[in-house]
């Protein structure tokens, strides 16, 4: 798999920085990606209920 480049809007930017501060590309990664994985697997627990 390949790396992708995306664009977060300024509204979510700013919540993320209201919740953890100013955030290096690597955070702000680290951070998305997390978020994403939990929603991810809430979904595919869902869909198995």
């Amino acid at each position: 798999m390949t790396d992708r480049a995306v664009v977060i809007n300024e509204k979510n930017v700013n919540n993320i920085e209201q919740l953890y501060g100013r955030c290096t590309a690597d955070e702000l990664e680290r951070i998305v990606n997390n978020h994403i994985a939990v929603a991810v697997e809430e979904i595919f627990e869902d869909m198995n209920k």
